[in-house]
């Protein structure tokens, strides 16, 4: 897959960072880790592991924070699958650290490895909150697989991922009390500090502070909410000045609406709705608690809005054709682009594959139909049963599309939907002829 440049300039800064680091434990250590006797060479390697361990742990940190600079440049399902990787590489190496440590100072004080960890928690310090904070990482790997694996609801990842910032928090006073490179060298000292000082500040500021400037700024509330169809609702949002809140259509938000039991989190949802209206308006499926109980959430309850993200937008689009592959509830992003396509009075040719399993779970049929009188749209609607009269009775993938349009590679592909149907038609398209940039898609899921 090709990379814009302003993803490489991102690992770039990456690379320079860990360069650096590096260069900073080779100056102290490389000669001990290359010519020393075994106890010295583990100690070494150690220093070197638990380095690399803490510089993971933020870029772990930069990941969460909701950055918008680096979530426009890579995208949220980039950014979620270096998550992952960077998460078992953190640990990995907090594992290195601990196994290298606690076997030299077995060999340094000649005693059997229980006896070498009762010395490191005895004598270095902050080294029970180090091990809290190595506890915390490894259950939120193990956790995470588990909740993806057996399709746990969103809740369950979100409460767990907290425990990163314990591991943060707990991990940083071992760090500086017992770093050899940090107490011996002033300047490395500084630089660490403020690696984990500008972390936190970016990560208050985009977490908290812009949500919460948003919000003020605003005013969000709820102003009504409407059935789609059966577990199906839109819940539109009011306020100040609504047409100043910028994002694109096809973007997505946390949502956090402050009433009884729901204020206790927040949840990601496409805007549904193309931007320039006097309201916001989100499109939930009842898919977990969360989403069944929106139902009963008042009119008026106050609503704090972090985002907007993703690039899962047109404007991405290269080609004079746009082809969008809605399944289910992923419709709620093409009717957005579709919306703000006919506001800008685009002439390109655009087809909608729109698929579900039965008609009653078509939505926004009628809005569609009054986009396509300003639009070159083409539509054609998948059922996998009951068919009526103006509906496909098959499953979509590339060779039923490519009946219809022919040549695959002059169009650009839109597709959102569950997530095993997103992952074959990327992959259908692809052995299709379609190129990679011209799939566009965004897994709204914890499956990757």
């Amino acid at each position: 897959m090709k990379l814009t440049w302003k993803q490489y300039r991102w690992i770039g800064l990456w690379a320079a960072n860990l360069v650096f680091i590096i260069g900073v434990w080779a100056s102290l250590s490389w000669k001990g880790a290359m010519t020393g006797t075994t106890p010295v060479m583990l100690m070494s390697f150690s220093r070197l592991a638990a380095l690399l361990a803490a510089y993971c742990l933020l870029v772990q940190f930069w990941l969460i924070g909701r950055s918008p600079w680096i979530e426009q440049d890579f995208g949220l399902d980039k950014l979620t699958r270096i998550h992952r990787w960077n998460g078992f590489a953190t640990v990995t190496l907090v594992v290195l650290h601990v196994f290298s440590l606690f076997n030299a100072q077995s060999l340094i004080l000649g005693v059997e490895i229980p006896g070498a960890v009762q010395y490191v928690l005895s004598n270095y310090e902050d080294t029970t909150k180090a091990l809290i904070a190595e506890l915390s990482l490894i259950l939120v790997v193990v956790s995470s697989l588990v909740i993806v694996r057996r399709k746990l609801p969103y809740e369950a990842w979100y409460y767990v991922h907290l425990l990163t910032y314990i591991a943060i928090v707990f991990s940083f006073g071992h760090q500086v009390h017992n770093g050899l490179h940090l107490l011996s060298n002033e300047w490395f000292h500084a630089y660490w500090y403020g690696l984990f000082a500008l972390s936190a500040i970016l990560f208050v500021l985009f977490r908290f502070i812009r949500p919460f400037w948003h919000w003020q700024r605003h005013r969000f509330r709820v102003t009504r909410i409407v059935e789609e169809a059966n577990g199906v609702r839109s819940i539109y949002i009011g306020g100040k000045n609504i047409q100043a809140f910028s994002y694109t259509a096809g973007q997505f938000g946390k949502f956090w609406f402050v009433a009884k039991g729901f204020w206790l989190e927040d949840h990601p949802f496409t805007i549904s709705i193309e931007p320039g209206g006097e309201e916001l308006r989100i499109t939930p499926k009842e898919l977990g608690d969360f989403t069944t109980r929106l139902k009963e959430l008042p009119v008026g309850t106050p609503v704090v809005i972090d985002g907007p993200y993703g690039r899962f937008t047109a404007d991405v689009a290269t080609t004079k054709k746009l082809v969008m592959i809605a399944g289910g509830i992923g419709i709620t992003p093409m009717r957005a682009m579709l919306g703000a396509l006919a506001d800008a009075k685009d002439t390109r040719e655009i087809i909608l594959y729109y698929s579900v399993k039965s008609p009653a779970e078509f939505v926004f049929t009628d809005e569609i139909k009054t986009l396509q009188k300003d639009l070159k749209l083409t539509i054609y609607r998948h059922v996998t049963e009951g068919a009526e009269r103006g509906m496909r009775h098959d499953l979509l993938s590339a060779d039923v599309i490519k009946k219809d349009l022919g040549k695959l590679s002059s169009a650009d592909f839109f597709v959102c939907g569950p997530p095993g149907m997103t992952l074959a038609l990327r992959k259908d398209l692809a052995k299709a002829g379609v190129k990679p940039e011209h799939i566009h898609y965004e897994l709204f899921s914890l499956v990757k």
